[in-house]
């Protein structure tokens, strides 16, 4: 059975989604590996035939978690991808508080529904519901590209608020893997529906759930670190201005 696509009309979805990304032509002048790197990431972290997989397994939840809610949208952000730039005040809508603050409950919350111990047989045992988490999982990721591009557009460029925005991000998601690494088994492994690709290492319930928990890090870790130098290479100014 391989990766087959058994759901043709999501996989429409997901190029109709790619190409949106990667329509920006101001983004394709500038950046073109950037650009072409965010499409790729969100087609290949999204890829229906893959979730049958990813159902049983807690490295590749975070695998994809890592592909679609952090370094694809970061790499939006390097790239200058906004997808709502034509909306007129978007970056003002996007860049306020309450904005943030809706991003930041849904980031995190995407997150530890994904990795919720009683969610886990259902998401298992759900095609349906696997494939809609997955999607809010890349909804969220590209709102909080948009807020972050919002927050860079801001005129006061706040780096301290940026860093303060970028803390509450990434803590949550690294305390869920530091928990993951170092908690017993959290998830039942019946074993795949789906015979795994001769390439793919199926792992024990320990290992598998490390390797989870040490991917989430790493995602924070990059968000964290490369939005943080972004921020700090587009606004300099704001390190010599008192706020």
């Amino acid at each position: 059975m391989g990766l087959a696509v058994d759901v043709p009309w999501e996989l429409l979805l997901i190029v109709a989604l790619v190409a949106s990304i990667m329509a920006d032509r101001q983004a394709w002048q500038k950046h073109p590996v950037l650009t072409a790197s965010a499409g790729f990431l969100f087609f290949a972290g999204m890829y229906p035939g893959l979730d049958a997989i990813a159902r049983h397994s807690v490295w590749l939840h975070s695998l994809q978690s890592l592909m679609i809610h952090h370094l694809g949208p970061l790499l939006m952000l390097f790239a200058g991808i906004n997808p709502c730039r034509v909306m007129p005040g978007s970056g003002r809508v996007f860049g306020s508080t309450p904005a943030t603050i809706l991003v930041l409950f849904s980031f995190t919350g995407m997150t530890l529904l994904w990795l919720s111990p009683d969610l886990h047989v259902t998401l298992m045992e759900s095609a349906g519901l696997y494939s809609l988490m997955k999607w809010g999982m890349a909804l969220s990721g590209i709102l909080l590209c948009n807020v972050v591009a919002g927050q860079n557009n801001a005129v006061s460029r706040d780096i301290l608020r940026g860093v303060a925005f970028n803390i509450a991000i990434a803590a949550p998601q690294t305390a869920a893997g530091i928990y993951l690494m170092t908690s017993p088994p959290l998830y039942p492994m019946p074993g795949c529906i789906t015979p795994p690709v001769n390439w793919l290492p199926l792992l024990d319930a320990v290992p598998d759930q490390r390797l989870g928990g040490g991917l989430l890090i790493v995602a924070s870790g990059i968000f964290f670190f490369g939005d943080l130098m972004g921020r700090l290479r587009t606004a300099p100014e704001a390190l010599a201005t008192p706020t």
